[in-house]
């Protein structure tokens, strides 16, 4: 399945592939054949964006476009190695032992785990 994953703002850690965009989207013929497209939201505060720019996508295709990630607290069910982090890209620990108030790992991830 080919699919179109679009992030709000690129970082080193956005793949690179042509499946991968960020932002608003380009003009439809510069857009790859898929077959669906995954909005990505990270963090909460980002939710408002994140929806206003599945509401663009989805006028540039007629394919489903669905919307998750952490900050909708999406299931990481299963891990596919480059699909919403760059390739070879290694996270050594989970979950956070800092409480601060407006951030959601902890109770996403619990204490932080080695």
């Amino acid at each position: 399945m080919k699919i179109i994953r679009v992030f709000l703002r690129r970082n080193s850690y956005t793949p690179t592939d042509i499946y991968s965009f960020y932002g608003l989207p380009p003009l439809s013929n510069l857009i790859p054949k898929h077959d669906e497209v995954h909005i990505s939201c990270v963090f909460t505060w980002d939710k408002v964006k994140c929806e206003e720019l599945a509401f663009q996508w989805e006028g540039q295709t007629n394919k489903p476009v669905k919307i998750g990630g952490p900050a909708f607290g999406s299931q990481a069910d299963s891990f596919v190695q480059g699909m919403y982090i760059k390739p070879n890209i290694i996270f050594t620990t989970r979950g956070c032992n800092n409480q601060c108030p407006w951030c959601i790992v902890q109770k996403l991830e619990g204490n932080a785990k080695c």
